[in-house]
């Protein structure tokens, strides 16, 4: 089969550094060893970097039966900025120009959002009378809504009244939709009109650990000692790695690591780079046992993982975090972390108290002070639910696990689909 996934925000394989590769890069790698052949449509603007790759539109013929399309916008400084929208929209422009190049594929799968590009994509396929999957990663822009002060909110929602139709009109027009959990599969299904049927289902991201020699433990350790964390520190770790922006909540994180760290000595080290960093920066600059240090890759976030006692998932309290399940967790599980969590209900709060890897302390400071502390004076305790974390891993979220089964379904869509015309 020829395959187009649509994807713009996540790390390719051409790009610089140690990147970690995403649901959409292992997706593809899944694709290609089973003997499709992929074409992706990114970005030409790197998302998580705030840079551009090439400068132009790009075409990168990375392995055989598996190349990439970098399609050139303005890009954009920051997350939340009407600049980030406008980018979105000349993006998903180019590529309804530049998919008239190519030859037609048998199946599209378009990650969502951006809602410009999904929109786009899935009116191509109509057009073109091919099988398209939407998944759903983020409930664009119910979130902005939910985000906004109350008295803003319809304001809000008016000015996204256009986004609205759009998100629908793909929806609708999507033969699948798909998602990372649940709810959001029904958020779709919602948004199109319909009920579902067997192809409308959630996927979970899946991780893959990187290939970790001797070699690469050393390198990593030494990244880590110009970081200020020395391999040799005993002192326990705990850690975050994403987006230190405003999807987050770090200051309940910061004031319960300050009051815990007045009786005991961790270190807190929060990884990546955002529009609030600096801010964090500099308003902790007298403690240096919480440690900024910036965006990192794959390797060093995997060795950090191995040096850590507890990972932290503080998200903001939202419908959009409340019933998800993003990549990050699925990480942290990976990496044999308990979690301490930012919310006390929803699909992760579950999953959590179910395989008793983790806590939740519901946006308080005072509930995740204890936590952090609880649990790095008990570490029978700790070691117990780092157990339970491995295995809820390998046995729900290991990448050929999960990858094996997305392909499995995405062949099945579009033979069903062949069918129905032979039919």
């Amino acid at each position: 089969m020829k395959i187009w996934l649509i994807n713009t925000p996540e790390a390719t394989p051409v790009d610089k550094g140690n990147v970690r590769l995403r649901h959409n890069g292992v997706l593809a790698r899944t694709l290609v060893e089973r003997g499709h052949e992929v074409l992706w449509w990114s970005a030409d603007f790197f998302h998580a970097l705030k840079r551009f790759r090439f400068g132009k539109d790009t075409t990168v013929d990375y392995q055989d039966r598996y190349r990439i399309r970098f399609l050139h916008g303005p890009g954009y400084r920051k997350n939340k900025s009407f600049a980030r929208l406008w980018d979105h929209r000349c993006v998903a422009k180019r590529f309804l120009r530049k998919a008239k190049e190519e030859a037609k594929p048998n199946l599209i799968v378009c990650t969502f959002p951006t809602i410009d590009f999904s929109h786009t994509a899935i009116q191509y396929a109509q057009v073109n009378k091919v099988p398209s999957v939407l998944y759903i990663e983020d409930l664009w822009p119910d979130v902005f809504e939910e985000a906004a002060p109350r008295w803003m909110r319809p304001a809000v929602r008016t000015g996204f009244w256009p986004y609205r139709r759009m998100v629908q009109k793909a929806c609708r027009g999507a033969t699948a939709i798909a998602g990372n959990a649940p709810a959001f599969v029904q958020w779709g299904l919602e948004k199109a009109g319909r009920r579902a049927t067997k192809w409308d289902r959630d996927f979970p991201f899946g991780y893959q650990e990187p290939d970790f020699s001797e070699t690469a433990v050393e390198e990593t350790d030494a990244f880590w000692k110009t970081k200020g964390l020395d391999p040799q520190d005993p002192r326990p770790i705990v850690c975050f790695f994403g987006t230190i922006g405003h999807q987050f909540d770090f200051e309940t994180v910061l004031t319960a690591a300050r009051r815990v760290m007045q009786k005991r000595d961790f270190l807190l080290v929060l990884c990546g780079d955002g529009d609030r960093r600096e801010e964090f920066i500099e308003a902790n600059r007298e403690e240096p046992r919480i440690v900024f240090p910036g965006w990192v890759g794959a390797k060093p976030i995997w060795r950090l993982m191995q040096r850590s006692s507890l990972a932290l998932a503080p998200y903001n309290e939202n419908e959009n975090f409340r019933n998800n399940l993003t990549n990050k967790p699925i990480e942290y599980l990976a990496g044999s972390l308990p979690i301490l969590f930012s919310i006390d209900d929803g699909y992760l709060a579950d999953l959590l108290q179910k395989h008793q890897c983790g806590l939740t302390y519901g946006g308080d400071a005072t509930r995740l002070a204890h936590a952090i502390e609880t649990l790095l004076d008990q570490p029978e305790r700790r070691d117990a639910m780092a157990h339970k974390a491995r295995a809820l891993f390998e046995s729900r979220f290991e990448a050929s696990r999960v990858y094996g089964a997305i392909v499995d379904h995405l062949e099945a869509i579009v033979e069903n689909q062949g069918s129905s015309k032979e039919g």
